[in-house]
This record gives structure tokens, sequence and C-alpha cells, in this order.
């Protein structure tokens, strides 16, 4: 009995980086979902795709600062400290 398999070809593998462009990064709805992309990244060396991720990161941090906050939010006064 001869085995008549032919062998198929392995697919190409292209590098992890080329699913993942900036563009696609940024339209990561949670910071959560960046930080899990990048650590991943960093896990399986993918260090393109780690500077992307990170710069992603750092340019959310950036606007969450910039955003103007809440009318609500202020801080409310300390209570003076009653003396016994």
């Amino acid at each position: 009995m001869s085995s008549s398999k032919s062998k198929v070809p392995a697919p190409v593998l292209l590098p992890r980086t080329t699913t993942w462009s900036p563009e696609r990064v940024a339209a990561l709805p949670q910071l959560l979902e960046v930080r899990q992309l990048l650590a991943n990244a960093e896990r399986l060396g993918e260090t393109a795709l780690a500077e992307i991720c990170a710069a992603e990161i750092t340019k959310r941090r950036r606007e969450a600062l910039k955003a103007p906050k809440p009318a609500g939010a202020k801080p409310k006064p300390k209570k003076a400290a009653v003396e016994a």
C-alpha cells in the first residue's frame, strides 16, 4: 500500500503587525483593549505593534487630561476638625 497523500504547503505566515495598523489600534473602543494588545505584543516579541500600542495609550491619556471636567466634579470642601 502506497500512501498517496499529497503534501499541502503550509500557509504563508505574515508578520502580526501587518494586521494591526495604527488606525486599527486607534479604533479599539476601550483603553483596556489597547493595554491588553500591548501586553500580548510584548509577550510575543512584536516590538513594532508594541510601539503602536504605547503611542495610542499615550495619545489617549493626553486627550483625557485635556478634556474639560464635568460641572459636578468640583472637589467638596473639607470640614473643619471637631475638637473634643
